[in-house]
């Protein structure tokens, strides 16, 4: 790079029917792509994504667009309603949930006890597992072993980029995610009951992950990591 100026950007685009990676250049045109579909699979042990067959292909999209033009930057841009749970030695401890996964009645009958009005969260309860915190729920519930194992939590963007890049981060920009942001943004006059529940699962990321600005990635972590081939030049 000159200057700080990027030579090759890639973007890598998870989206939840099909995942690319896309090349731009320092003037942010694109250059060239590659496109796989996202599969999901019905379980065991419920409806999930195939999370390792993602990052193995773009560990090998970005290896190949980097012998077209250098990479100077990865970013990584996903759903914000899944959750990579992993454990200490960093691999999942559970599926990487998918977020249209129907939760058995008791888990949405057990999450309704506790969920908080609209009035102290602004926000509903959506449908399926849209939301994170039923998603947890329904780990924590079902699956207290594996729960048990999770030492961070991370949304799908950072999961992909801890895999890509090897350091477990958490993005300032989501609100959905860090609940102490979100209420001292609305300046709530009394604390949540919600950021109270949610401390519990969220505490088990010791000690909690460093904040990037956005979800960033030099160049020379991947290499490292996986051999996908990108070089240092």
């Amino acid at each position: 790079m000159v200057a700080n100026v990027p030579r090759g950007i890639a973007v890598v685009d998870i989206g939840a029917t099909n995942s690319k990676v896309v090349l731009f250049d320092a003037e942010l045109q694109e250059i060239a792509r590659r496109k796989t579909e996202t599969v999901h699979r019905d379980g065991p042990p419920y409806r999930h994504i195939d999370a390792q067959r993602i990052v193995e292909f773009a560990i090998g999209a970005i290896g190949e667009l980097d012998r077209v033009l250098p990479v100077d930057v990865i970013v990584v841009s996903a759903c914000g309603s899944t959750l990579g749970c992993v454990d200490g030695a960093g691999e999942l401890a559970t599926p990487v949930m998918d977020y249209l996964a129907e939760p058995p009645a008791e888990i949405a009958e057990g999450y309704a006890k506790i969920a908080p009005p609209f009035a102290e969260t602004f926000c509903n309860t959506w449908p399926a597992a849209l939301s994170l915190g039923r998603q947890l729920f329904w780990l924590e519930t079902a699956f207290p072993e594996a729960f048990a194992r999770v030492r961070s939590i991370m949304t799908w963007s950072q999961y992909l980029a801890f895999r890509l890049g090897g350091r477990r981060t958490c993005e300032v920009t989501a609100p959905y995610f860090w609940l102490r942001p979100v209420r001292s943004r609305l300046e709530l006059k009394s604390p949540s009951r919600w950021a109270a529940t949610a401390s519990v699962w969220l505490t088990v990321t010791t000690p909690e992950p460093p904040m990037p600005a956005t979800s960033k990635l030099k160049r020379s972590p991947i290499s490292g990591r996986t051999g996908s081939g990108i070089g240092g030049r």
